[in-house]
């Protein structure tokens, strides 16, 4: 832990709650939170959490215990953090200082903690979240608070209990609905006003006839909000109020949109919906544009991608971590400005006679190969997690300008002009621009690793 000032996180900043993210809180109504408020602490709350975090370790509830979970299994930006749970069942309805306020204190005495987890299925009071927020400064800790919502989401998106009442499974089904535990996740809740949406794409003002806009949106939203989204999305392109078109607009182009749930869906161009409206005015053919299985939503055609999820699933499986991504990374970049370096110190002495040409193109031609097994992919197989992306994007970019270097000297190469000293230098200068802009996502993402990159000096 640094010396920074403790801060609040939620648990979308926990890697091992990610899940936890498809749940929105507006989605735990009334009847789900009756049956999150009665977990017990010890028999269900504690022995989910464990499984989720996959840390079986079970402490015994004494007078000298000092948290109900102590763990390292608990990942924040990429790094292990050194967690510290206080969890509260159905026993306590309302958590207070009075009542509670030991326990949290007791934590002061865990060296090095980074985070400390006040997590209850009753209702958290205000003096002990001031109390929890103290001790978390005094001792440079991170802090959470879950509350009976926050659990709910984790719990049904682990698919510990049923999402239609917040029961635990046994034997794999809801003891009450009957709902098995490896159905899909469905949960609902009611949209007062205009659905939300933004548009990611949109190529209205190029010559092409048919105008497509790529749109993100809640991923939580039902088939009816979503044709929402879409007919809503075709209207602000149109910039109408209504399909009842002007004079003036009898000949619009058609409209393709495009509906993506997350930003990897876009990146991956996985979409869950795509539509086309077509002016029933137009005359014009538009063969390459229909739908295959089409429904419609008055001249709006809407196909659903019946494999979206399958894709998803692929695609999150084949993702890598945040952590392992920079390790494979810093595993391979700090050689390249010493690669570098080896080149401009040979063509110095290159230039000052100190070696033949012959000897120049030999150790170019040594290089080489390892140039291009860095090229060719680096050796990362998995997917860069998305925040990684651009950054993994500018890497790419570095190693195809780092193999530019060597590549004249390749078996498959006689053009002895790309082999000229200037052109290697030129060379070496779009490399040293390409390296800056990759820095600069690193320090996007991390700054104490920029400060560390950027100290490689070519």
């Amino acid at each position: 832990m640094d010396s920074k000032s403790s801060r609040l996180v939620s648990i979308e900043d926990i890697e091992e709650f990610e899940a936890a993210k498809r749940i929105p809180r507006k989605a735990i109504n009334s009847q789900i939170l009756k049956g999150i408020r009665n977990l017990n602490e010890s028999k269900e709350l504690e022995p989910f959490l464990r499984e989720i975090l996959t840390d079986a370790t079970e402490t015994a509830h004494t007078a000298t215990e000092i948290a109900d979970i102590l763990t390292t299994h608990i990942t924040i930006e990429g790094q292990h953090k050194f967690a510290a749970f206080v969890n509260k069942g159905k026993a306590t309805p309302k958590v207070t200082s009075k009542l509670v306020g030991h326990q949290v204190l007791r934590l002061h005495q865990i060296p090095n903690l980074d985070l400390i987890v006040l997590l209850a299925v009753g209702d958290i009071q205000d003096d002990i979240k001031r109390d929890t927020a103290l001790v978390a400064q005094n001792s440079k800790s991170d802090y959470i608070f879950v509350d009976a919502t926050d659990i709910a989401r984790i719990l049904i998106a682990y698919h510990k209990v049923c999402p239609k009442d917040g029961i635990p499974y046994k034997d794999s089904r809801c003891p009450i609905c009957g709902e098995l535990a490896q159905n899909p996740i469905n949960v609902s809740f009611s949209v007062y006003e205009e659905p939300l949406f933004e548009v990611l794409n949109d190529n209205s003002h190029n010559s092409s006839k048919t105008r497509t806009i790529k749109v993100r949106t809640d991923q939580h939203y039902q088939k009816p909000t979503l044709r929402e989204v879409i007919k809503l999305s075709i209207l602000d392109t149109l910039n109408l109020k209504t399909f009842n078109l002007p004079s003036n607009e009898k000949t619009a182009d058609p409209v393709s949109v495009f509906l993506y749930f997350t930003n990897r869906d876009y990146q991956i161009d996985n979409w869950m919906a795509r539509a086309l409206w077509k002016n029933p005015s137009n005359t014009d053919n538009f063969p390459e544009l229909l739908l295959e299985d089409s429904e419609f939503l008055g001249d709006i055609a809407i196909e659903w991608k019946s494999d979206y999820e399958l894709l998803r699933k692929v695609y999150q499986e084949m993702e890598g971590d945040k952590r392992t991504w920079f390790e494979h990374i810093n595993s391979i970049y700090p050689s390249l400005p010493q690669y570098v370096k080896s080149v401009e110190s040979l063509l110095f002495k290159l230039g000052k006679n100190q070696i033949p040409d012959e000897s120049f193109k030999f150790e170019m031609a040594f290089f080489e190969p390892t140039a291009r097994y860095i090229e060719t992919g680096f050796g990362y197989d998995s997917i860069p997690p998305l925040e990684c992306s651009n950054c993994h994007q500018a890497f790419k970019d570095l190693c195809s300008k780092f193999y530019d270097i060597f590549a004249p000297f390749s078996p498959w190469e006689n053009s002895s002009s790309s082999q000229n000293p200037d052109s290697i230098a030129k060379i070496i200068h779009d490399f040293e621009d390409s390296k800056k802009l990759f820095l600069f996502e690193v320090k996007k993402i991390d700054s104490n690793l920029y400060t560390k990159w950027q100290g490689l000096r070519i």
